[in-house]
């Protein structure tokens, strides 16, 4: 259990039984927190833009927080800055295995806001990993210090092994798709338990009733799905599939579902609101 007494953090402990499992791990995951900075010297036009996008997401946390049940009184509107500051206090504090951070920690790029997320995820004391949303396409270099050169990341906790992919367009190609069942094949070779990380959550036959809730945008699956997009979704409920849950962001709500037979797929909620998870993968 997290230990904390500031009002901004709703954290929702979670546990998740995993077959091969040795021994607990405990992976922090928080999600959309759409940081902007404008600092002194940034042009007045980026000043303006900034400004005019955290007015915008002041609605959308309110309609987000309303949906999901989530708290929006007065300690859950400070700014980005702050909550990632907040963020980042808790987990040093309270040391779980990992920090996950699935997608949208940037509403929008600039140098200035990156530079500050960068500089922010070096006073994190515990491992962690951030894999990008769909804010964050583009500028592929400037993601690299944090992402890795490879197509998956990898952190490794006991036989537990955390794989990051960036599926932020909507989409798995083919190349993506080969280096994530190469990679979990070989983690479940070694004897270890991958764990998908990504930002958009997907649909399937086995949690269409749970996520018909969601707009289409907000899924990975359904009618708009590409061929080689499609493809990794069958894989993915293949019962030989390694991986043994996925974990996401984007629709900016706590949200579970099976997206396999005894497999759970989970998203985060917006960190815009405090809202937060703590979860407990346990050998079964």
């Amino acid at each position: 259990m997290f230990y904390t007494n500031d009002p901004y953090f709703q954290v929702r402990e979670r546990v998740i039984p995993v077959q091969g499992l040795k021994e607990e791990v405990q992976i922090f995951h928080m999600s959309d927190l759409h940081l902007i900075v404008a600092e002194e010297n940034s042009t007045e036009e980026w000043k303006a833009f900034a400004q005019k996008q955290r007015d915008a997401w002041q609605g959308v946390r309110l309609s987000f927080a309303k949906l999901y049940g989530d708290a929006y009184d007065e300690p859950h509107l400070i700014q980005p800055e702050e909550a990632l500051a907040k963020y980042i206090s808790l987990v040093n504090e309270n040391k779980p295995h990992c920090l996950l951070m699935t997608g949208d920690m940037l509403n929008d790029f600039s140098t200035e806001t990156i530079d500050f997320l960068g500089d922010s995820l070096q006073k994190v004391e515990i491992p962690w990993m951030w894999v990008r949303g769909n804010h964050e396409v583009g500028n592929d270099e400037a993601y690299l210090p944090y992402t890795g050169e490879g197509t998956v990341q990898i952190l490794r906790f006991g036989n537990l092994s955390l794989l990051g992919i960036d599926n932020s367009r909507k989409k798995i190609p083919r190349e993506l798709s080969e280096a994530v069942k190469a990679a979990a094949q070989q983690e479940k070779d070694q004897g270890n338990v991958p764990v998908l990380a990504m930002h958009i959550p997907v649909k399937t036959p086995h949690n269409t009733a749970e996520t018909s809730i969601f707009n289409p945008y907000f899924l990975l699956g359904g009618d708009d799905v590409d061929a080689e997009s499609a493809e990794f979704l069958t894989y993915l409920q293949e019962e030989t599939c390694p991986i043994a849950a996925i974990l996401c962001g984007h629709v900016h709500g706590h949200h579970i579902s099976e997206y396999a037979p005894g497999k759970q797929q989970i998203c985060c909620s917006s960190a815009m609101v405090g809202a937060c998870a703590l979860l407990r993968f346990v050998p079964v």
